[in-house]
């Protein structure tokens, strides 16, 4: 029950609400993959990668040769600068399975933040491995491209994910801030009104909708810039 209510937030962008259930999952079952690994994505989310380390350690003491565990690793590695750690992580779990689509999302982002232009693959590798119509991993995708500010990927993935499923309202605005980061304003205007949509009250995509439309281009033009 936790886990479940803990993912619904997760895609639902409450990331800290999630990682309350999380770890309320955890402590009501221990022997369950899932859980830890969605309090290590929520942590890589709000950006602590220090503290994502600590629960890397615990679940891998569970799970020593869990794939998607040690993708996780190898992320937080990323994230706390240890490329080559990263990378020799991500090896090991493709090693163990090649065929795990979160092993391939978890596998592009630490190329992304290497500046490896083999990002793209693994990211497509991803998309292959996904169950069929899934928008999870499109979406886990595209935030992984933001946090990096690599907003044509983002884009490119969090569209993707709209594709397949409509009714987020967290998604459309992500998609939204994506897209107006590129200069794509009209596109980011009709995401985040899909946002509204479905969420009247997803204050972020109200915020967004209010500057578009009362900002003058050119002071939005420089803000992306210096952004």
């Amino acid at each position: 029950y936790y886990a479940a209510e803990a993912d619904k937030q997760f895609y639902s962008g409450d990331a800290r609400r999630a990682l309350q259930l999380y770890s309320r999952a955890i402590q009501a079952d221990a022997a369950q993959v899932a859980p830890w690994l969605g309090q290590i994505l929520c942590l890589l989310e709000l950006r602590q990668p220090r503290e994502a380390m600590v629960w890397v350690r615990r679940a891998l003491e569970l799970f020593p040769e869990d794939p998607r565990l040690v993708s996780a690793r190898g992320a937080v590695y990323a994230h706390l600068g240890m490329v080559q750690q990263a990378i020799g992580c991500s090896d090991f779990a493709l090693n163990i399975s090649g065929r795990d689509a979160l092993v391939w999302v978890l596998r592009g982002e630490i190329l992304t933040i290497a500046d490896n232009r083999n990002a793209s693959i693994c990211f497509e590798k991803a998309m292959e491995a996904r169950p069929h119509g899934d928008w999870q991993v499109p979406m886990l995708i595209g935030l992984a491209c933001l946090r990096q500010k690599r907003w044509a990927p983002a884009a490119e993935y969090l569209k993707r994910a709209t594709e397949q499923f409509q009714g987020n309202d967290h998604l459309w605005e992500r998609l939204g801030h994506a897209q107006e980061h590129l200069g794509l304003v009209q596109a980011a205007l009709e995401s985040y009104r899909a946002a509204t949509h479905i969420n009247p009250q997803n204050a972020a995509a109200e915020d967004a909708i209010r500057r578009l439309t009362r900002t003058p281009f050119i002071v939005r033009w420089l803000r992306r810039l210096v952004k």
